[in-house]
């Protein structure tokens, strides 16, 4: 049996809403592993409904379906698909790039990338979508035109003309080693200690948005689930990816 890899098969689209909604709307027709990405997405989302969109050349959406996940992995996969970005941009020598916990790529303390991680339920089988987005060519101008404060692009923070092909291929095989390296020695031993080393969250006083409520505090730690552990009112607090936004206390970090 040849052994299993995210990205043995790839589908390029030429223009599509979105990748997670593709691959979740033919999940029965999609081998386990699967890639599907496009340069031009026309209804994407992020965290908590935002949307984002992608005019053609300007970024990288992509999505990959793993298939029969174990409940703990909902955790866990976010904070790997990060992390596989961070490893990916460290060998392209792109500085100080960093996560916001939980999967928010930052390059100079400005967004460059977001990850969303969609299960679905068949029975006793879970399944899960990882959708990657990463913005390759806008300029400041485009941000600036979006009223896009907070973003940026790799072509701003290194001046080089990243190709969808060679980050989408550098990125799986980064992932696939992380997911060996997670399946093989778990969460705690294979993947913790790198990512709480690149979480540019932690040590840092955060404020805490729970819904309309905010609250202040320190983020002290990741937890052994994944969770962001924070001192808010003198206790320790923890925070599931999904349930709060962390921001800084003057902004986005």
């Amino acid at each position: 049996m040849k052994p299993f890899f995210v990205g043995h098969r790839t589908i390029y689209l030429k223009q599509v809403d979105s990748t997670n909604t593709y691959c979740k709307q033919r999940m029965d027709l999609l081998e386990n592993g699967t890639v599907v990405y496009t340069d031009c997405q026309t209804g994407g989302k992020g965290t908590k409904g935002r949307s984002w969109e992608i005019a053609p050349g300007d970024a990288i959406a992509f999505s990959f379906v793993l298939k029969n996940c174990q409940p703990q992995d909902l955790s866990f996969l976010p904070l790997i698909c990060g992390l596989a970005e961070i490893v990916l941009f460290q060998k392209l020598s792109v500085s100080d790039a960093g996560i916001k916990w939980p999967n928010d790529i930052v390059v100079h303390q400005k967004k460059v990338s977001g990850i969303l991680c969609e299960s679905t339920i068949e029975g006793s089988s879970i399944h899960v979508v990882c959708g990657i987005g990463i913005n390759l060519h806008q300029t400041q101008n485009k941000f600036e035109q979006q009223q896009l404060t907070y973003a940026t692009s790799l072509w701003l923070e290194t001046q080089k003309n990243y190709t969808m092909e060679e980050i989408l291929s550098g990125y799986l095989e980064e992932f696939n080693q992380l997911w060996k390296q997670y399946q093989k020695l778990g969460f705690v031993e294979g993947i913790l200690p790198q990512y709480q080393k690149h979480c540019i969250t932690l040590g840092k006083q955060v404020r805490v948005l729970f819904h309309q409520v905010e609250k202040q505090g320190k983020a002290v730690a990741i937890s052994d689930t994944g969770q962001l552990i924070c001192e808010i009112d003198g206790k320790q607090q923890y925070i599931h990816h999904g349930e709060a936004s962390i921001r800084g206390l003057w902004g986005y970090i």
